[in-house]
């Protein structure tokens, strides 16, 4: 057990297209444009053409008290 606070999901970047296409891909990302910590692993793949994802599903861990807390799990 530490008293220092490691964190988890800093920061999130989505990779865009148009739903009708595989092609002009680019990078969503919203000021400032990175976390203070950590570094991004690779791109899921992609979605296949005329699909898309419309929401995302969290892992969160409940408190931990005298424990380390985390943030975003999965």
């Amino acid at each position: 057990v530490s008293n220092l606070d490691d964190t988890a999901a800093n920061y999130v970047k989505f990779m865009c297209r148009d739903i009708k296409s595989d092609r002009h891909q680019y990078e969503l990302v919203h000021p400032p444009g990175q976390g203070n910590w950590g570094d991004y692993g690779g791109w899921s793949e992609s979605c296949p053409v005329n699909s898309a994802i419309c929401g995302i599903q969290t892992l969160v861990e409940e408190p931990q008290c005298n424990g380390d807390d985390t943030g975003l799990n999965d």
